[in-house]
């Protein structure tokens, strides 16, 4: 009967042993799924901002490559306008001094013409 005990006890050790095994190989079991699901939302949250930086740095690309594009036409129109000043300025300077200088004609001419009569 002791004996019958004895081995009973060792039976339900057994199975005892045997479902903690078990829930052991379980529990190791969901934590590796939990912990693979962790590094996938991990690596997908580092793909999502990898690819935002990347089109926010394109847009900033952009944006400055507009700006520098708009600045220098700017500065080539605004040294155009200050060309067509200056050569506005030059051509009415020259015909300040061509009238300046017929006017000085015609003065010498009058002088001429009045010394004769």
């Amino acid at each position: 009967r002791e004996a019958h005990q004895e081995m009973h006890l060792k039976s339900l050790n057994a199975l005892r042993r045997r479902q903690e095994s078990e829930d052991d190989a379980l529990q190791r079991q969901h934590f590796a799924a939990w912990h693979q699901h962790l590094l996938n939302l991990k690596i997908a949250k580092v793909e999502k901002e990898t690819a935002m930086a990347r089109t926010f740095g394109q847009l900033m690309l952009d944006d400055e490559m507009l700006r520098s594009r708009s600045f220098y036409q700017w500065r080539d129109a605004f040294h155009a306008a200050r060309q067509d000043a200056l050569h506005q300025a030059q051509a009415q300077e020259a015909e300040e001094r061509r009238k300046e200088d017929y006017e000085k004609r015609l003065q010498v001419m009058r002088e001429a013409f009045r010394s004769s009569s």
